[in-house]
């Protein structure tokens, strides 16, 4: 450490909390307790200081524009926004109605500025652009294609018309929004200083979710986010109260991985029930959507009683037809040629990586505006059911396994234990159509001298080819016993 000066008379539990700015070769830093702006030099020394005399939100910071320093203040108990030059000058104040709880945001020649009542607009020479009621906190007001983007206390994020105060569109999400949001490439991101903090990307246009990452705290334990967003390298990062620092890929890639299992699930679709194979295109982009990064995604049936297959409308609230983009997906791109098929009569292998990305009827997952990857494992055995008889000594177990299968030539082995030990096992070869069910069953011989008691067995399925090595799947215990 090279130096450090002491300025805040009162700490109390925030100290400086401020995020000093360096600006034309100074620094500038507030301090809350009696309202005052510090500028200082490179070597830290004290060059002037401006103080307004009463406390100030601990959160709030310098902001700079065209050689004028802005900070809040509290004058006579009335928070105030006050430009300053670097020579320590005043040039204007703004009095605001209620406390002033973010830093100033700058832009499309205003300066935008909340308090725990209001959101006011001020023009640079001080004047009141507009104003309306609001519920602010330390979210500071993120400024893009021609809006600001700020949170609130009653968690939800707006996007108001800067130039007008319009509220264009609301987002609600599930706390309050401690967090400043950052806006690139049409998305905006911020987070919720809730328990369960969430990180969320929104379309910056319409305020329509693309997905959201939810912390999951053990109980009793908090995971909240103040922590603002930052962007570089095509990389999103955020801090969270569990001790980790997230890093999210925001150059439009979300890569998910996912394991599918033999069985189906329902779509419902304009009242209309439908029944998915797991192991489908579409399937993948079901479980996907509530995994670790949850989103949205709608269908249409229209195409479906002539061929069969069902669209994808929208993914991530990006609906096709917007910008003359649209969802599309490939499977193993570049290796295999695009799908001809619905997404959901698509069947997908162990190990597919399956793409669905946004973009033009020409563009690959490569140039697509938005992709979603999808790492995919396939479960090729399930077993349905596993029952299993009693027994005796120098006798037979007889068990039962309900299994479906994904492809042919198939192992099914049960076996067990007793508490001594002693072990039980039997052996069954079997083939099957891939998706319809069968019923195996398996031989067990007891010896003669095995041990009287209890046995745990379990019922496990192999390739063919690759037993006993690499197991498929197995059951849940069943208890028998030899008599």
């Amino acid at each position: 450490m090279l130096k450090s000066v002491k300025l805040e008379a009162s700490p109390s539990w925030w100290g400086i909390a401020s995020s000093p700015l360096y600006y034309n070769g100074s620094i500038y830093v507030t301090t809350f307790s009696n309202g005052t702006l510090w500028k200082l030099n490179n070597e830290g020394n004290v060059l002037w200081n401006y103080t307004t005399g009463g406390e100030t939100s601990p959160y709030t910071s310098p902001s700079a524009y065209n050689g004028m320093i802005l900070f809040t203040g509290n004058e006579s108990e009335q928070q105030v926004l006050i430009t300053i030059n670097e020579s320590g000058s005043i040039v204007w104040k703004f009095h605001v109605e209620g406390k002033i709880t973010n830093t100033p945001s700058i832009g499309y020649g205003k300066v935008f500025v909340a308090t725990d009542k209001k959101l006011y607009a001020v023009n640079l020479d001080g004047n009141e652009a507009w104003n309306i009621t609001f519920n602010g906190t330390m979210s500071t007001a993120a400024i893009a294609y021609g809006n600001i983007y700020i949170g609130s206390k009653d968690g939800k994020l707006y996007c108001f018309n800067a130039s007008s105060g319009k509220i264009e569109w609301i987002f609600e999400a599930n706390g309050k929004i401690d967090s400043s949001p950052v806006v690139a490439n049409g998305v905006v991101y911020f987070a919720t200083n809730t328990p369960e903090g969430t990180i969320y990307a929104v379309n910056a246009s319409n305020g329509n979710l693309l997905w959201l990452y939810r912390l999951k705290p053990p109980e009793g334990i908090y995971y909240n986010i103040m922590s603002s967003p930052f962007l570089a390298d095509n990389k999103l990062f955020i801090g969270a109260d569990d001790g980790y620092v997230y890093c999210f890929n925001s150059s439009g890639l979300i890569e998910i991985n996912v394991t599918l299992t033999i069985g189906n699930y329902t779509e419902v679709i304009n009242g209309n029930k439908y029944f998915i194979n797991n192991t489908t295109a579409l399937a993948a982009l079901h479980y996907a959507s509530f995994d670790s990064i949850t989103f949205e995604y709608t269908l249409d049936d229209s195409w479906y009683d002539e061929y069969g297959s069902m669209l994808v409308k929208s993914i991530f609230g990006l609906e096709n037809g917007y910008n003359e983009n649209y969802w599309m997906y490939w499977v193993n791109y570049p290796e295999e040629s695009m799908p001809s098929v619905g997404a959901n009569q698509y069947e997908l292998g162990d190990k597919d990586t399956i793409y669905w990305y946004y973009g033009s009827f020409i563009s690959t997952p490569e140039n697509a505006t938005v992709v979603l990857k999808i790492n995919v494992k396939v479960v090729e055995a399930k077993i349905n059911g596993f029952t299993a008889s009693d027994g005796f000594r120098g006798g037979n177990i007889t068990a039962w396994v309900d299994i479906t299968t994904a492809n042919s030539g198939w192992f099914v082995v049960v076996s067990g234990l007793n508490g001594e030990g002693d072990y039980l096992a039997g052996i069954s070869t079997f083939y099957v159509r891939a998706y319809e069910g069968i019923r195996v069953p398996v031989l067990i011989h007891v010896p003669q001298k095995a041990t009287t008691g209890d046995y745990k067995l379990h019922a496990g399925v192999y390739r063919f080819e690759e037993y006993p090595e690499s197991i498929i799947t197995w059951s849940h215990e069943v208890v028998i016993g030899v008599k």
